[in-house]
């Protein structure tokens, strides 16, 4: 996908106006707090997987399994067709894309003048920050080790500045990831089989 791409600083400039751009609007705290979980997870997603951060993603993988993401909820992330999602998070979804391929900048068009019209300016503020938050994290794990999260995404060679680090930070996150993913799986089996028996009761009694 044209979209997804692996993006770093161009320039030092560059590195210190994204850091200067983090600090702007509300507080960490307060983003983190007001945010649905869910959503903002989306959100964060979203940046990474446009960034083709494989260190942010795959690390937001692991903590939106545990808010309540599923897998094909993640995976959707990829393509972000808007029949999969109502129609105003797929907004702020395109939106966040968007912002990620302008490098930052604020997008413009249809799609943006509907985003605006959805969310109030303090919700759009929270995801405005979200965005700058990631923009940092994705530039600079992309700058350090270079790990993508889709490989086919990304010309060759693949260089980072402690490209030596690369195949154990990678090899760390995708057993994080493995296992995550496996306590997610056991956890709705098990919830899985609670309603069977609730139901397989009720069917007794009566």
């Amino acid at each position: 996908m044209k979209d997804i791409q692996m993006r770093t600083f161009e320039t030092v400039g560059d590195a210190a106006m994204t850091a200067a751009n983090m600090f702007k609007g509300p507080t960490f705290a307060g983003t983190f707090l007001k945010m649905d979980p869910k959503f903002r997870e989306k959100i964060i997603l979203c940046v990474s997987i446009t960034n083709n951060c494989g260190v942010c993603s795959k690390v937001h993988t692991l903590v939106g399994l545990q808010a309540g993401l599923s897998e094909d909820d993640i995976q959707k992330l990829v393509t972000l067709y808007k029949k999969d999602y109502p129609k105003k998070e797929w907004l702020a979804l395109r939106w966040a894309r968007d912002w990620a391929v302008l490098r930052g900048e604020t997008p413009t068009g249809k799609n943006a003048q509907a985003f605006e019209k959805a969310y109030a300016p303090e919700e759009r503020d929270y995801i405005q920050k979200i965005c700058r938050m990631m923009k940092m994290a994705n530039y600079t794990s992309n700058y350090l080790f270079a790990v993508p999260y889709l490989e086919k995404e990304t010309p060759e060679p693949r260089k980072g500045a402690l490209s030596c680090l690369s195949g154990p930070v990678e090899g760390l996150l995708t057993n994080a990831v493995m296992t995550a993913r496996c306590k997610a799986a056991q956890a709705a089996e098990a919830a899985s089989d609670a309603c069977a028996g609730f139901f397989s009761l009720n069917r007794c009694a009566a």
